[in-house]
């Protein structure tokens, strides 16, 4: 069921697609989870939408995450260093999901 999501929490970048496709394999394989993305990449941040997120062109991981009470739609960021972000968002669930939010609004 859909449903109005506030969430923040830490992105902390772990390098390029290509630098990091063997550790996302790596991941999808001890979970059991077959290739029907893109790239494993693609496939980890669809899997695990709460820990993995791509950045343009880059794997983060989620640290810190918090799901908190909700009120009305909004992401807010703050670029920590050129490797991590801090991030508080809240959306509807039905029409976006935490991976789009933040690919969305990080320019």
């Amino acid at each position: 069921m859909s449903d109005v999501r506030r969430e923040k929490g830490t992105l902390r970048k772990l390098g390029s697609l290509e630098e990091m496709e063997s550790f996302a394999k790596d991941i999808c394989d001890k979970n059991g989870w077959e290739l029907w993305d893109s790239n494993y990449c693609r496939q980890l941040s669809s899997n695990t939408m709460d820990e993995y997120v791509i950045i343009k062109g880059s794997l983060y991981k989620i640290e810190n995450y918090q799901r908190l009470d909700s009120e009305y739609d909004f992401f807010d960021y703050e670029k920590i260093d050129d490797n991590t972000y801090t991030f508080h968002t809240m959306y509807y669930d039905g029409g976006a999901c935490l991976d789009e939010m933040i690919e969305n609004s990080i320019k």
